[in-house]
């Protein structure tokens, strides 16, 4: 019941602004007390505000049987659906990469703020291919979206999928 591990944006807020933003994060809770490896980048900056590390190391339990969601649990918390847009989704619980290293960040980030391509499965990041990729191209429909070229298997799409008004 305690919270052994936490990090936020702090006071860093992007709401209603109507901008592309690109938000990355990355953790390893396999440390000690004090020690254990998370951050938050949006846009290229650090936002990363620590709130809470006060277990000893351990490793968050993936394969549990829950359900995944992407932008909403309305089942859970119908008045906690996220409204905006999502061009990528990366999810990588195998690997850790160190988003202090710039270059790992560019991993996924082009200099000119826009999506980097991931290859075909999403393996070029860290050679290994994620659990969930998914990811709309340019001139992609909204349905090319849903499906997950990671490796954790299919997923039901709740609702509709629409395109954005603008793309990253």
């Amino acid at each position: 019941g305690a919270l052994t591990f936490n990090r936020n944006t702090g006071s860093t807020q992007y709401t209603a602004d109507a901008t592309w933003h690109h938000f990355i994060t990355a953790w390893d809770t396999n440390f000690g007390a004090g020690s254990k490896l998370g951050k938050i980048i949006i846009d290229a900056v650090d936002v990363t505000n620590v709130t809470a590390d006060a277990s000893i190391a351990f490793n968050l339990p993936y394969n549990i049987g829950n359900d995944l969601t992407i932008g909403a649990n309305s089942a859970a918390s119908p008045t906690g659906l996220f409204n905006g847009c999502i061009a990528e989704l990366y999810f990588n619980s195998t690997a850790y990469l160190d988003l202090s290293v710039a270059a790992n960040v560019q991993k996924f980030r082009t200099t000119g703020g826009k999506p980097a391509s991931l290859g075909a499965n999403g393996s070029t990041p860290t050679g290994a291919q994620p659990i969930v990729y998914q990811h709309i191209g340019l001139a992609g429909a909204a349905s090319d979206f849903g499906p997950n070229l990671g490796s954790g298997g299919g997923q039901t799409i709740n609702g509709s999928l629409d395109v954005c008004s603008s793309a990253p």
